[in-house]
């Protein structure tokens, strides 16, 4: 929008009422919300320098932020769902957890599964000296996993 329309939009809403002033706020999207439009006050405008120049800058009284189409339709899924986008990112962290934790579990399986075998005999060559050099391998990966 052009600085001139919006303000001609703006003087067509000024009533004069010194009782209750108009505010200038921005319109946030907000799934669920219950009551007035979801808004954010307008702290302060600025003339826009450099690469902004002439381009009237609107700060507002909180950050926003830019969601991405996914994230809007991740936010009225979970929403027409009956969660929360809170509850929507705590559980994609979870599930993010979940999957390292479940390679975590399958790099040391395979390495008890090795250390076993190199034990029993059955992933042993018979020389010692090898098998102490694969031993010094297992514990080199096992201590990867505990070290993270």
């Amino acid at each position: 929008m052009e600085f001139k329309k919006a303000l001609q939009v703006m003087q067509h809403y000024i009533t004069g009422d010194e009782r209750r002033p108009m505010k200038l706020a921005i319109v946030v999207q907000s799934q669920g919300s219950i009551g007035g439009t979801p808004c954010v006050e307008v702290a302060t405008l600025s003339a826009g320098i450099d690469w902004d120049h002439g381009k009237l800058m609107i700060y507002p009284a909180q950050p926003l932020t830019t969601l991405s189409a996914e994230d809007v339709a991740d936010i009225r899924k979970s929403v027409a769902g009956g969660q929360s986008w809170h509850a929507y990112q705590a559980y994609k962290k979870h599930q993010e957890q979940l999957k390292a934790a479940e390679a975590q579990r399958d790099t040391a399986h395979a390495i008890l599964r090795d250390l076993v075998e190199l034990v029993s005999g059955v992933g042993g060559t018979g020389d010692t000296l090898l098998d102490t050099i694969k031993l010094a391998e297992i514990a080199d990966r096992a201590k990867e996993v505990v070290n993270g």
